[in-house]
């Protein structure tokens, strides 16, 4: 048993109610700071697991890094599997959640992160779910990423961007914050940190993939958000 919605209020409320309840995310909708621009990024990445690898040098995101690396050895993958497993095992050197200051040891290997972070706050609230499990996935190629990044001030980067095929995107962002000073970072782990403090942060959700939205300002003036979106 229902009644129809006659009333002109009620009915301009629940088509309202309706259009954000199911509105698709996009770039715009879903940024952590609309006001800032995209600043291209120029990303770098090893051919080959070797220490005097040569790098591919791509104007864009993390994939489109990937897919230039791949262009050049096919077997990039396979080659990278076993230090993508261990990044991905080692994903909670994130240790400003117990020491913003401590410095993680290198053990030996040239594509383990060293870096740290003091976090100044946390939104959870920021953006829309995105599939953990993509999250994870591309966060290991952004701390294999070697070079310091630098950002105008008010500016943004967008660092990942990875979709599947008619499914939303997933996207990794950094942005300065500050009103006159350029900024620039040790390494891109530096931004891999950041980004991961959102998955130990931020509660998880489940409609219906394990899902993770969040944004880490970091104490020095910039900001990293995970969000789904379009690509």
């Amino acid at each position: 048993m229902f009644s129809l919605i006659t009333s002109p209020v009620l009915l301009a409320l629940t088509v309202l109610h309706l259009s954000s309840v199911f509105a698709i995310p996009t770039a715009e909708t879903s940024s952590m700071d609309m006001k800032y621009p995209l600043e291209p990024l120029t990303l770098s990445l090893p051919v080959y697991p070797t220490p005097n690898s040569p790098l591919v040098n791509v104007t864009g995101t993390i994939e489109d890094a990937i897919a230039a690396a791949v262009a050049m050895n096919p077997n990039w993958h396979s080659d990278f599997a076993s230090i993508r497993d261990q990044i991905l095992e080692d994903l909670n050197f994130a240790s400003s959640i117990s020491s913003p200051n401590q410095q993680e040891k290198n053990d030996g290997n040239e594509f383990k992160p060293q870096a740290a972070i003091q976090v100044e706050s946390m939104d959870c609230r920021y953006g829309f779910a995105a599939d953990y499990n993509v999250v994870s996935s591309q966060l290991w190629a952004i701390a294999l990423t070697p070079g310091q990044p630098t950002l105008h001030f008010r500016r943004c980067g967008r660092i990942s961007c990875s979709a599947e095929k008619g499914e939303p995107g997933v996207e990794v962002r950094w942005c300065n914050l500050t009103d006159q000073e350029d900024i620039g970072l040790d390494s891109y782990a530096t931004i891999q940190i950041a980004a991961s403090e959102v998955l130990y942060r931020c509660p998880v959700t489940w409609n219906p993939v394990k899902g993770i939205h969040g944004r880490t300002v970091v104490v020095g003036g910039w900001d990293v958000g995970i969000s789904a979106t379009t690509c």
